[in-house]
């Protein structure tokens, strides 16, 4: 069953992520999410309540709609993203609500 995952890492063909795809996990820690993602949905990861980080290979930060709710507020995982995309990320439309908990892949 998904929602007993602690780890996931989605598949390295993957384009979008749709609404609500990783919502109510809640032994999920980490996601990563590949390069090859362009769009995520909307609540993506709502109520993951034990979700730590988010690592997001792509340089270029996909897109959300708006409103996104990708994180919920109660959730304080922290993004991590290529170096040289760090402040992409921060002023990216959606992912600057976020800006605060973006990092670098060390």
């Amino acid at each position: 069953m998904l929602s007993s995952l602690a780890s996931l890492t989605l598949p390295s063909n993957l384009i979008q992520i749709g609404n609500q795809a990783l919502a109510f996990m809640s032994n999920l820690a980490t996601i990563t999410i590949p390069a090859s993602v362009t769009t995520i949905g909307v609540s993506v990861c709502r109520e993951d309540s034990s979700l730590l980080s988010v690592v997001v290979l792509a340089t270029t930060p996909p897109s959300f709609p708006s409103p996104h709710y990708f994180l919920t507020s109660s959730n304080k995982a922290k993004i991590y993203v290529p170096a040289g995309s760090v402040n992409a990320y921060k002023s990216a439309t959606g992912w600057s609500d976020y800006a605060s908990r973006i990092f670098a892949i060390e």
